[in-house]
């Protein structure tokens, strides 16, 4: 992502919590049963679309290869009960639906997120 990408246009808003959440999960991060594994979720600042400015199909194609990534969804909400997990807006120049989970993950975290998480778009056959 350019510099000039990271400056935003558009206002940093408040996320419902009935809102959803779109995030791309890597191929690499599925069971052989297709269910996602809990390191689809790492402790790090994970980024995801806002569905108010962003469709799954958007997030889909947005940045990498979209024959490997699959697109699941999670309710704004539900993120933030899990402890030590917040959901901000986020938005730059090139995504307005740009937000962040920030928080420590730890497996139990992650464990809670996989079970929150709905594939919409699966990875391809």
């Amino acid at each position: 992502m350019a510099n000039e990408d990271l400056i935003a246009e558009w206002p940093v808003e408040e996320i419902p919590g009935f809102d959803y959440l779109f995030k791309r999960v890597h191929q690499k991060l599925f069971k052989p049963d297709g269910t996602i594994m809990t390191g689809a979720f790492r402790d790090r600042e994970m980024s995801v679309d806002w569905s108010k400015y962003s469709t799954p199909e958007e997030t889909h194609r947005r940045e990498g290869n979209p024959e490997i990534n699959a697109v699941v969804q999670m309710r704004a909400g539900d993120v933030r009960d899990v402890p030590g997990l917040s959901v901000v807006h986020a938005p730059v120049t090139a995504n307005r639906a740009h937000s962040h989970i920030l928080g420590s993950k730890n497996e139990e975290a992650r464990v809670k997120l996989r079970r929150g998480a709905f594939i919409l778009l699966p990875l391809p056959a």
